[in-house]
């Protein structure tokens, strides 16, 4: 693929290179088995909906694909410890290689860290990647509108049928109407271009207000940066806050997601 072609195809031209070259390392029938032998994760939902407001999720990304570097030797399992102890009421976590510097060992080692629950949040384009995320103790899993497509129906029942629960991402008004369209019960808004990764701080402003109104419970994604960012979409009806850079980029990590939180 040309250096020039959108970012996003020259992502999920490497994940589903990456993938199909997983499948033939390991049976996709023996990963499928393990996820449903899997241990029940404790419930994503159900955890972000108990939480007290504001609501942060925690993401584990060492870089992003515009080449920043947030923190390349974190320790997932001690990340984990520090954010549930700042108060953080749920984790996540990109564990693709190339482009996010993940491993696939950062969602057990998330587990192992901390009792929260944890979202899953690489691109996915195969079934047998929802089988791996269970299997590594995911309890959801983040699946991208722009990414997945016309197959998008067909890995929510996936999904389902391994006992993970989605989160379905949009990035624009049209995107909203076909995530919406699916009845998906958490929705999140991406605060960037989907297929350029450019920043769009106002997306969850404009669209976070329809989303509530359906009544799914909203995420927005790499939308704060501190406390008054979380007050002004949690006004716009934002229920919940991904969030990488702040709470990674941080000497005290704890203490980046009690600022989040307004506890300083």
């Amino acid at each position: 693929m040309k250096a020039d072609a959108p970012l996003l195809d020259r992502i999920l031209q490497r994940i589903r290179a990456d993938t199909d070259a997983r499948r033939r390392r390991r049976a996709p029938q023996l990963v499928e088995a393990l996820a449903r032998a899997a241990p029940k994760p404790p419930p994503f939902e159900a955890c972000l909906r108990r939480a007290p407001a504001p609501r942060i999720v925690a993401r584990l990304e060492r870089k992003n694909p515009l080449r920043r570097l947030f923190a390349a030797g974190l320790d997932a399992k001690t990340a984990a410890a520090a954010w549930e102890a700042g108060g953080a009421a749920a984790l996540a976590a990109w564990t693709e290689g190339p482009f996010f510097a993940g491993s696939p060992d950062d969602l057990p080692q998330l587990r192992r860290g901390s009792r929260l629950p944890v979202l899953a949040c690489d691109f996915v384009v195969d079934t047998c990647q929802l089988a791996e995320a269970r299997a590594a103790g995911a309890s959801a899993v983040l699946l991208h509108e722009a990414a997945a497509g016309s197959a998008l129906g067909k890995l929510l029942l996936a999904a389902r049928g391994f006992g993970l629960e989605t989160v379905v991402e949009a990035g624009d008004e049209a995107s909203l109407d076909r995530v919406l369209d699916t009845g998906a019960a958490m929705v999140c808004i991406a605060s960037r271009d989907p297929r350029t990764f450019a920043a769009d701080a106002e997306a969850a402003v404009r669209l976070a207000p329809r989303a509530a109104r359906s009544g799914v419970l909203v995420l927005a994604a790499d939308a704060v940066e501190d406390a008054a960012a979380v007050r002004r979409l949690s006004d716009a009806g934002v229920d919940a806050f991904l969030a990488g850079a702040p709470v990674v980029d941080a000497a005290d990590r704890a203490a980046a997601v009690r600022a989040l939180r307004g506890q300083q």
